[in-house]
């Protein structure tokens, strides 16, 4: 019986990691063997089995993908990083709401691929957000939605506007009035410099934290019990932060900018 596309791909770990490394272009078998670390009994029968299948091909010694076969990858590739989140984070997004992710971002979750789940120990239970704050510090842009207050965010948002990093901030109204009286000069700050703005959010659903920046993202989602939790997700790679740009994107349509002046 002829197998069917999806078990070829997607049942075997030799065969998908054989396709996504062709993916990158022609291989030798030693090439094959040293990269996924298998034996010539190993991979063989696999390479067997995608090339009687025309997904792959041999010429002078050398192992590619056909054109069926780069087609298919492509549009796994998607498929397989989703697989890859919801492996590795499938307690956090199963125990989260997920509705402040539009449908849209939500179909797309695997850019989150090779991101981490962090869990503030007892430690840092005053300071969540620890970890983050040198890649802060290296940021030339900030892009955050702030729906939970913290009294470290004001004074380092006007530290970075200060060093002429361009800043983007998305806040409830509870939030922005709690700054204003808290931090009445940075909210000045931060409201008047040239490459700072505040907007504030008109919306319902949302995330406990977004950022966004040139080092790194981080989302942290309410349980679904609306309880707040200050665990979260975060990842450096271009994908990942792209991603999270698009969500801060997202909630900016319903979002009033603060005026500069009062």
């Amino acid at each position: 019986m002829k197998r069917s596309l999806i078990d070829i791909t997607c049942f075997s770990e030799k065969r998908k990691g054989l396709l996504l490394l062709l993916m990158e272009g022609k291989k030798d078998i030693d090439e094959i063997k040293e990269i996924l670390d298998e034996t010539s009994p190993s991979i063989l029968p696999q390479i067997k089995i995608l090339k009687e299948n025309g997904l792959i091909v041999q010429e002078n010694g050398m192992y590619s993908l056909t054109r069926i076969g780069m087609l298919l990858v492509h549009m796994l590739q998607e498929v397989f990083k989703t697989f890859d989140v919801l492996e590795d984070h499938f307690d956090y997004l199963n125990e989260h709401d997920l509705t402040p992710i539009p449908k849209e971002l939500l179909l797309h979750i695997g850019e989150l691929n090779n991101s981490e789940y962090i869990v503030p120990s007892l430690t840092d239970a005053f300071d969540p957000f620890a970890k983050i704050k040198p890649l802060t510090k290296a940021s030339t842009w900030i892009k955050a939605f702030i729906a939970v207050y913290h009294p470290d965010y004001p004074p380092l948002a006007s530290e970075m506007a200060s060093k002429g990093a361009d800043i983007s901030l998305i806040m409830t109204e509870p939030i922005f009035e709690k700054m204003k009286n808290d931090y009445p000069e940075t909210t000045q700050i931060l409201k008047n410099s040239d490459n700072s703005r505040i907007l504030i959010y008109k919306g319902e659903v949302m995330p406990s934290l977004l950022i966004a920046s040139d080092q790194y993202f981080l989302l942290s989602l309410m349980f679904k019990t609306c309880r707040y939790d200050n665990s979260y997700l975060m990842g450096k790679e271009k994908a990942a932060i792209e991603w999270a740009t698009k969500l801060y994107e997202w909630y900016e349509k319903d979002s009033e900018l603060v005026p500069k002046k009062d």
